[in-house]
């Protein structure tokens, strides 16, 4: 398993502490995914799962969670790893596997996009509410509407899945 992204996000969150305000209690996205994300395990896109569009991750993890594999796979929002870590959103099964129907690699040129995932799995519910109220997908960097999971109770968005330990394969 590879440990990239925690001291990435880490090293900004030092960075920024002494120059951001404390919104809430956070000086930035990065401490509250440190704070509430997990690893999850990459595999290969499931041969039932067509690859969906480039640049579309935070429209094609929520389609695909909603849709018609909505009782298969949670949606996830965090940092994968690209070139560095980026901000991306994908889905996990219930044992925590990755299901990333935006950088998925068969038949393109995408080596080295998803080895590593650490971020947050989301209730169905609160993304499905979260849609429907503000009309556009993504929900960490909700600037729009004033970061709205950095004062919201955990239990109302935090998937029970998160709690669950990562075994190294």
């Amino acid at each position: 398993m590879n440990n990239n992204i925690p001291p990435f996000l880490q090293t900004e969150v030092d960075m920024l502490k002494g120059r951001n305000p404390s919104r809430n209690g956070w000086h930035c996205l990065s401490e509250f995914v440190l704070r509430h994300g997990r690893h999850w395990t990459p595999r290969p896109l499931p041969a039932d799962i067509k690859p969906m569009r480039l640049n579309e991750c935070f429209k094609n993890a929520a389609d695909l969670a909603l849709g018609y594999h909505r009782n298969e796979y949670i949606y996830c929002e965090g940092y994968a790893l690209g070139i560095i870590p980026m901000l991306h959103a994908w889905c996990v099964d219930f044992e925590g596997n990755v299901i990333d129907p935006t950088w998925d690699q068969r038949g393109r040129k995408l080596i080295g996009l998803g080895t590593e995932y650490f971020g947050i799995a989301f209730k169905s519910m609160f993304l499905h509410e979260s849609l429907h109220r503000k009309k556009a997908y993504g929900l960490i960097d909700a600037w729009q509407d004033d970061w709205p999971l950095l004062s919201a109770p955990v239990d109302e968005f935090l998937h029970p899945i998160n709690d669950q330990k990562l075994i190294p394969a």
